[in-house]
């Protein structure tokens, strides 16, 4: 059963700012700030079938499951790369006759980074036949 709920790749690249200190590169930083993003979408199954489809895709991703409750409808996950660039882009910078995307200018200057982060799904049951699903990421 498939439905359809927002990836959590996507959730976790809405949110990330990546800041980097004591450069004298010029650079153009992402347009947000932020570090927590949600999402939350309706979807016309029940709970049980909502629920089982999250576990479902949840399982084939690249999330690391720390946490399931099916009573609360909790599910706690964690993500993370030594390599950001596979997953974010936080725009450009240029240095010399040096430019390009910012956090792949970082990793070949040898800079160390990486990125990690946490997620909470929680599915909620509004009506016999429709359940909200809201999936809230956090960069650490």
């Amino acid at each position: 059963m498939k439905i359809g709920i927002a990836r959590p790749r996507t959730v976790a690249a809405l949110g990330f700012a990546l800041l980097v200190g004591g450069c004298t590169a010029t650079t153009v930083p992402p347009t947000s700030t932020q570090k927590e993003s949600s999402v939350t979408t309706v979807v016309e199954k029940p709970l049980d079938a909502t629920w089982q489809a999250v576990i479902d895709y949840a399982g084939t991703t690249f999330f690391v499951i720390d946490n399931v409750a099916k009573d609360s409808g909790l599910m706690t996950m964690s993500f993370g790369s030594n390599h950001p660039a596979d997953l974010i882009d936080c725009g450009t910078w240029s240095f010399g006759n040096r430019s390009g995307p910012f956090i792949s200018m970082v990793e070949q200057d040898g800079t160390p980074s990486s990125l990690q982060g946490k997620l909470n799904v929680l599915v909620k049951e509004i009506a016999p036949t429709r359940s909200q699903i809201t999936v809230k990421a956090r960069y650490i």
